[in-house]
């Protein structure tokens, strides 16, 4: 054999040896496919409103005004619109836990102290404004009878009134309400409309409920006298009514007889 041919033969068995060996190495394990993501199950909100009758502690010392904001949205849930007038510093001091409605009575007060109110926004928001602009805005009208609440936000509330005279007892009352607050009367119905904090017009409507009551008025009577005399009887009755009394062929009385005074239209 030559040599050249033994060469040949050599090299066809080494690629055999080398096929061979190449499909007997085991082939590599298959790689695991990785597990589908799933999102992590959503951590309970810090900001989920609290029941109203859950129990709450206050504590603010020397804070922005927004920060309190900030935590009564989180407790009760309220989404607030206010723009950068809403701004100032509080300080709320509560050594005891009080309830969730409570808090929200307080905060009314703060906005308060601070020269704002809350109103109605759109989609049951609430809205943060100055109270000079309170007059002007979506603000609760609260009438007889039901109750006035017993809050610092701006309501405005319409008072009948049964026998003092609303247009005169307005200017009387004017003093006691508050420098932002307005008041009106309406005559036909004699009728005040208040325009205050809940808990100011609570304070006017304990006055008005004290001097709104029956009283008595002076008038003019002519009693015709068949029997007695005049002069003689009239000067009796004005010692025992201390009536101013005159008599001119037929007796004059006056302010001898008094009757309940009546409200307009009455």
């Amino acid at each position: 054999m030559s040599e050249r041919r033994a060469l040949a033969i050599l090299a066809s068995l080494a690629a055999g040896l080398v096929v061979a060996r190449a499909g007997a190495q085991t082939a590599p394990p298959p790689v695991a496919a990785p597990p589908p993501h799933t999102a992590p199950a959503p951590a309970a909100s810090a900001g989920a409103a609290s029941r109203a009758d859950d129990l709450v502690q206050l504590d603010f010392n020397d804070v922005e005004l927004s920060v309190v904001i900030d935590t009564i949205a989180r407790l009760t849930g309220t989404n607030f619109i206010y723009d950068d007038r809403v701004r100032g510093r509080v300080t709320i001091v509560s050594p005891t836990k009080i309830p969730v409605a409570q808090a929200y009575a307080v905060f009314e007060s703060v906005l308060q102290v601070k020269g704002f109110t809350t109103v109605e926004g759109p989609g049951g928001s609430v809205k943060i404004i100055p109270i000079r602009d309170a007059k002007e805005s979506n603000i609760d009208t609260v009438a007889a009878p039901s109750p006035t609440p017993n809050r610092d936000t701006f309501v405005t509330r319409l008072i009948p009134l049964h026998y003092i005279d609303a247009d005169a007892i307005t200017n009387s009352l004017k003093p006691l309400i508050s420098k932002d607050a307005a008041m009106v009367a309406y005559p036909p119905t004699n009728t005040v409309i208040l325009t205050d904090s809940a808990s100011n017009i609570r304070r006017v409507l304990s006055i008005l409920e004290a001097i709104d009551v029956e009283s008595y008025k002076e008038e003019l009577a002519v009693i015709k006298i068949n029997h007695a005399d005049a002069n003689v009887l009239g000067q009796q009755l004005a010692d025992v009514y201390g009536a101013e009394v005159s008599s001119a062929g037929e007796g004059g009385l006056r302010g001898g007889r008094a009757r309940p005074a009546q409200a307009p239209g009455q």
